[in-house]
């Protein structure tokens, strides 16, 4: 975080989340699944006035950092509880505009966060036409790129739409964010329409034109990787491919 300007982002993947008000131009609510600093939701909450957050976050003491030290702010517009994840979404029957999912150890990712049964669970929270977005950390193509490759396989099977944005561009290690949604895809012409709008109403919000244009529009393998699921999600050994 920038000391003199907390609500600014440092890592250019956390203006991704973003992404779901240029594929679903009414997002009113959203649901972030994992805290970190909180770079992501504070932002958004910031630059989207109307917009309602709700924080799941799994270890207090992330919380309490975030709060402490990283501006977090402590306002009725964005609620954080303390509770995994897929547990809250199980409990939680309410359904959002837009969910982002962020959730990483330091060195891996929790499997029951990445099954189809877990993506399944995330879709009926979403209201009508609602938007997922995700971050990943590994390759499009090549070495280091099986685990991506596999977790897009499983959302493909819930979403007929999932969108692959590479954060640095190309195929190789990065964040790359996935953007999921039962309605069609936009073409990027759409896309940066649509934010264009977005940002003339809210001019605090991030450029997304090379996010947007950035896109990968080419066919992506997925043959030689699994669909995870609840009884088969091997992503510790996915991720050394």
């Amino acid at each position: 975080m920038d000391l003199q300007s907390p609500y600014e982002t440092v890592f250019d993947y956390t203006d991704f989340f973003s992404l779901a008000r240029a594929y679903r131009s009414q997002v009113n609510s959203m649901l972030f699944l994992g805290l970190g600093g909180g770079s992501a939701p504070k932002r958004l909450w910031r630059d989207f006035r109307g917009l309602r957050l709700q924080v799941v976050e799994l270890d207090p003491a992330v919380v309490d950092v975030a709060r402490r030290y990283f501006a977090l702010p402590d306002d009725p517009r964005i609620r954080v509880d303390v509770e995994d994840g897929r547990r809250y979404l199980v409990r939680e029957d309410r359904r959002w505009d837009a969910i982002a999912i962020d959730v990483y150890f330091d060195d891996g990712i929790p499997f029951h966060m990445t099954s189809r049964e877990f993506v399944e669970l995330v879709h009926d929270r979403l209201v009508p036409g609602g938007v997922v977005v995700v971050n990943v950390i590994g390759a499009i193509a090549g070495n280091g790129s099986k685990l991506f490759r596999a977790i897009l396989r499983t959302y493909r099977t819930v979403f007929p739409t999932v969108a692959v944005h590479p954060v640095d561009g190309g195929t190789g290690y990065q964040n790359v964010m996935l953007v999921a949604t039962d309605a069609a895809s936009p073409s990027k012409a759409v896309l940066l329409s649509r934010w264009q709008r977005v940002r003339a109403a809210a001019p605090g919000a991030p450029d997304l034109r090379d996010a947007i244009l950035g896109r990968y529009e080419r066919e992506i393998p997925l043959d030689d990787v699994p669909t995870l699921t609840d009884d088969y999600a091997p992503t510790d050994a996915l991720l050394v491919d």
